[in-house]
């Protein structure tokens, strides 16, 4: 009888996709909020953190990711870098595991990256939602596991338009010596109306 039970309840457990077959993927960006990419300058990008938890034993790996229901899709470019790597060992992720990568323009590392285009107005404003492709593996993939699903992460994502920031300096620079003029004018304005009260 004991056993007649247990063999109903882990039915009705894997029926209804129960804690036997749970796998659980989490993508957060880094940072999480909106970006800031210069126009024509430098492209910007996210980071990321991904948490694979699968109590079956079941392998990750990442195939590409892309923008999604961008609101203004004519404001850049974006670049995977997350697609390629696949995951942190052997192109996937084990069972378990989180996954952490900064940002880094110069070794192509995080999710991807967003170059904005050199007509872009400052201020310019683009969201939406990065998806991440990934296949599930029923073991590690580099060991001839067999693909047994596939699916989608999705986190949203924002970019604005900023000036390069030596720019902002040279226009301080250039309103230090305007101020001084402004500042000796009303100077000399004011000697001039006390001399002749």
């Amino acid at each position: 009888m004991n056993v007649r039970k247990a063999l109903l309840v882990i039915s009705l457990l894997t029926a209804i996709g129960g804690p036997l077959s749970a796998n659980t993927a989490n993508l957060t960006l880094l940072p999480s909020g909106s970006i800031l990419g210069t126009p024509g300058g430098p492209a910007s990008g996210w980071g990321f953190r991904l948490d694979w938890e699968s109590p079956v034993g079941d392998w990750l790996s990442v195939t590409v990711s892309s923008l999604t229901f961008e609101t203004n899709p004519g404001m850049g470019a974006y670049s995977d870098f997350i697609g390629p790597q696949g995951g942190p060992t052997d192109n996937a992720m084990a069972p378990d595991t989180s996954w952490i990568e900064a940002f880094s323009l110069a070794t192509s590392q995080g999710i991807g990256e967003y170059a904005v285009y050199g007509s872009q107005p400052l201020g310019a404003y683009n969201s939406g939602t990065l998806v991440v492709n990934y296949d599930l593996f029923d073991g590690d993939p580099m060991l001839g596991a067999s693909q047994i699903d596939s699916g989608q992460l999705s986190a949203p994502f924002g970019v604005t338009a900023v000036p390069e920031p030596s720019s902002l300096i040279l226009v301080a620079l250039m309103l230090v010596p305007l101020g001084w003029r402004v500042w000796m004018v009303r100077r000399r304005t004011n000697w001039l109306f006390k001399q002749y009260r």
